[in-house]
């Protein structure tokens, strides 16, 4: 439960990123006076004498943030986690700037990693924490936006795959497209990020077994098909299957998803597609109630 609740708390410092800009002093931090436990050791503001609650307590704000104060984009009327990554807090802006939605950073869109972690901190996570059934509804528009307006057609190499990113403000993700020639940050039009296929692809299917709504359970198929379709051979000609090759990754890190042409070759994260396969063939292996 912990590690989803890290998510959760992530979410949070994502939407307000002031702590590098707060404030310190030697009695402070971030603003906050210093709270100590009866050893002299540095204790959470919120209630330091019991354990745990402090966790908890940002959890619960992290999580009520997105369920009921996120700032609303005024050109969309959409709530702007969905076109943007981060930004910034009331107390960067100002609260009539905030409230108004005018606090979106010049930073490319990542839908995939976002909304992956939403059904993780917030369904798997703190609505199991919570009981707060609401939460459901909230993550379930996410994937559906994502799936409506973020996924590549079936037509393609990569087919029926979440792009990862996007540039701020766009309504429609196809890659970070202001930032095509700078490979630190974007992938250019049509790019996709095959370990974000299997992050949200993992997603998708988490969120199936909360649901048993079939349409993240075929979202979730679709990735691991294009996974599956695309993964490379890594063993060295002429070497044993023992002999991998440290400078080759199954996926590229980036991708075109039209034309196939790799923009980033190496890719170190493999987790994520995985995870995908291994809780696929969970699941086949699992018997029917009844």
């Amino acid at each position: 439960m912990q590690r989803y609740f890290i998510k959760t708390v992530v979410a949070i410092l994502i939407c307000c990123n002031a702590f590098a800009q707060s404030k310190l002093s030697s009695d402070s931090i971030a603003g906050h006076k210093k709270v100590f436990d009866k050893t002299g050791e540095v204790a959470a503001w919120y209630k330091p004498e019991i354990p745990g609650a402090a966790y908890a307590h940002v959890a619960k704000l992290a999580s009520e943030f997105i369920k009921n104060t996120p700032p609303v984009d005024p050109k969309t009327g959409m709530p702007l986690y969905y076109l943007t990554c981060c930004f910034s807090g009331p107390h960067m802006v100002g609260e009539e700037e905030f409230a108004k939605g005018q606090a979106p950073t010049d930073w490319l869109n990542n839908p995939a990693c976002i909304y992956a972690g939403m059904v993780h901190s917030l369904v798997n996570g703190y609505m199991v924490y919570s009981g707060d059934m609401s939460y459901v509804s909230i993550v379930r528009k996410m994937l559906d936006y994502q799936i409506e307006n973020g996924t590549t057609p079936a037509t393609w190499p990569w087919a029926s795959v979440p792009y990862a990113s996007a540039d701020p403000g766009e309504t429609v993700y196809r890659g970070s497209v202001r930032w095509a020639k700078d490979n630190m940050r974007g992938e250019g039009l049509h790019g996709i990020e095959p370990d974000k296929v299997g992050e949200l692809g993992y997603a998708y299917l988490r969120f199936y077994e909360v649901t048993l709504e079939d349409k993240y359970l075929a979202a979730a198929i679709q990735c691991a098909d294009a996974l599956a379709a695309n993964v490379r051979d890594v063993v060295p000609r002429g070497s044993t299957t023992e002999e991998f090759s440290i400078g080759k990754s199954p996926w590229p890190f980036r991708v075109n998803a039209q034309t196939d042409v790799v923009i980033s070759d190496y890719c170190s994260n493999v987790i994520e597609p995985i995870k995908l396969f291994d809780e696929l063939l969970r699941l086949q292996k699992t018997p029917e109630p009844g």
